[in-house]
């Protein structure tokens, strides 16, 4: 008589260990290709309503790349967060791209049509763009910043104040990881300064050799060539 009880514990305990290890399928996968401070991978393909959406759509801008699907609860519960960033910031710049994963596309363009969804997502329904961007379940949302690098991954479902006060950063000049003005390199102020005084100082020595090398040429001796100022 006891046996359906058991049974029941027995499935319980199941589906426990299921999600337990599914969290650290995620955790141990996130950040080993397209992590933060990593490039982005490219984002391309067909959108649910058939539109083309090309690579170059990403380029130069500040994005933010969701991964969601019909079928996940949490994906749902963030929605209109993701709907309300929208408003805010694509005016000022923003990109906003979603990818509908291991989904089917008439149920993904039901839940565009349910949450009034303002921006195109791209249909992926065999998790290849997922898998690109090292995502392994919805929702995962990356921000990525205007020289093409991740500076942020949301697993689980976004804070809109938090995402928002990221954008600012972002928006403003500054990097989220180090807090200073990025480099076209992805290097720190100091870095970038001694960079640039390199390439300044090899610029200069080309530019004084091409000069020489036409003085010479027109019987300019060295001894003069020292006293042009």
């Amino acid at each position: 008589m006891r046996r359906p009880g058991w049974l029941a514990a027995l499935a319980l305990c199941a589906l426990g260990l299921s999600a337990c290890s599914l969290e650290q399928d995620v955790s141990q996968k996130v950040g080993s290709g397209g992590g933060v401070g990593q490039a982005a991978p490219a984002l391309q393909g067909t959108t649910l309503d058939g539109a083309r959406f090309a690579a170059g759509t990403l380029h130069g801008r500040i994005a933010v790349v969701d991964f969601w699907a019909s079928w996940c609860g949490p994906c749902r519960a963030q929605q209109p967060q993701l709907d309300a960033l929208y408003t805010t910031y694509a005016a000022r710049g923003v990109v906003f791209a979603g990818v509908d994963m291991r989904d089917d596309a008439a149920n993904g363009r039901a839940y565009v049509t349910r949450f009034a969804v303002p921006y195109g997502s791209l249909d992926d329904p065999s998790s290849s763009l997922a898998s690109t961007w090292n995502v392994p379940a919805p929702p995962s949302t990356l921000v990525v910043d205007a020289a093409g690098i991740v500076r942020e991954r949301v697993l689980g479902g976004v804070d809109a104040a938090s995402l928002g006060a990221l954008l600012d950063r972002l928006l403003s000049g500054a990097s989220a990881a180090t807090g200073i003005v990025p480099h076209p390199y992805g290097l720190g102020h100091q870095e970038a300064a001694q960079e640039d005084a390199q390439a300044q100082a090899q610029e200069d020595a080309e530019e004084d050799a091409v000069a020489a090398a036409r003085l010479v040429r027109v019987g300019v001796s060295g001894s003069a060539l020292r006293r042009l100022p």
